[in-house]
């Protein structure tokens, strides 16, 4: 029977009949997604893919916060003002998450480049079909976004305690 041109489903069906029945016939999609199941939830890999996306996670949430907080307390005298001449203090929350997004953002795209190309290197390099998908890259996108705005709620408290009576 030639490979060429025919039904892998149809093919897999053949075989499955021809050999006894402990032997497991996959298409080449299911044996990879086999694999991708194993590496990620048997093997080592995956534990450890997991615990390093969960440190990442905090340490970027901890310098995320320290830059928030800095800039949040060497603005304290303009946020004071502005609750002074009337801004309410939600809107000021509001433009610390905004800059919390517009931070994530800025950090996620040259990280992302990045790691297209630290992809493309190793894959090669380790002889691995690895690629940054768009579902990769949203999950980072994501957990970025989630990062920064869990420090700038953290941080904002500074904006919220903002008394103008300091500042004059």
């Amino acid at each position: 029977m030639s490979s060429s041109g025919s039904d892998p489903t149809a093919v897999q069906q053949a075989i499955t009949a021809a050999v006894p029945a402990e032997v497991a016939v996959l298409t080449k999609a299911q044996l990879l997604e086999l694999e991708r199941k194993f590496q990620a939830d048997v093997s080592s890999a995956g534990p450890i893919f997991v615990m390093g996306t969960l440190v990442g996670f905090i340490v970027g949430m901890l310098i995320a916060y320290q830059i928030i907080y800095t800039d949040v307390a060497e603005q304290q005298p303009q946020y004071a003002t502005m609750k002074a001449i009337g801004y309410r203090t939600r809107y000021l929350v509001q433009v610390v998450l905004e800059q919390a997004t517009l931070s994530a953002l800025a950090g996620w795209v040259p990280a992302v480049l990045v790691s297209v190309l630290l992809f493309r290197i190793v894959g090669q390099l380790a002889l691995l079909p690895l690629h940054m998908t768009v579902e990769l890259a949203l999950v980072s996108l994501l957990l970025t976004l989630g990062m920064c705005l869990l420090s700038a709620v953290l941080a904002v408290r500074r904006v919220i305690s903002a008394d103008p009576a300091e500042v004059f």
